[in-house]
């Protein structure tokens, strides 16, 4: 009785040792997890001002290109404008020099 008390006591000795084993192990693998998933939310973090970064650039792009439309409508009525400014000071000048005409005759 004495030895099967002693091999019983031993084989709970070896699964109490293969516990606190799996238990380290696990305990290892928790904080390589933790190292790990602080890994993935540090590059995830780096990735979101990645795409906030690339939105920002892709909503300067629209602004700078409907800026650039802006201006060149501008410009083109500027043109015109300025065609019709002319158009009118000669008509002004013909209107002058038809008037002195008439009254000179």
């Amino acid at each position: 009785e004495l030895l099967d008390l002693q091999v019983e006591h031993q084989q709970l000795q070896d699964m109490y040792r293969q516990s606190t084993e799996k238990a380290s192990s696990y305990e290892a693998t928790d904080a390589e997890q933790k190292v790990a998933m602080e890994g993935l939310i540090q590059e995830n973090q780096a990735l979101r001002e990645h795409i906030a970064t690339n939105d920002l650039a892709k909503e300067n792009d629209l602004l700078r290109s409907r800026l650039e439309q802006s201006g060149n409508k501008l410009r083109e009525t500027l043109e015109r404008t300025q065609k019709w400014e002319q158009q009118a000071n000669l008509c002004r000048l013909e209107l002058d020099f038809k008037t002195q005409a008439l009254v000179a005759s």
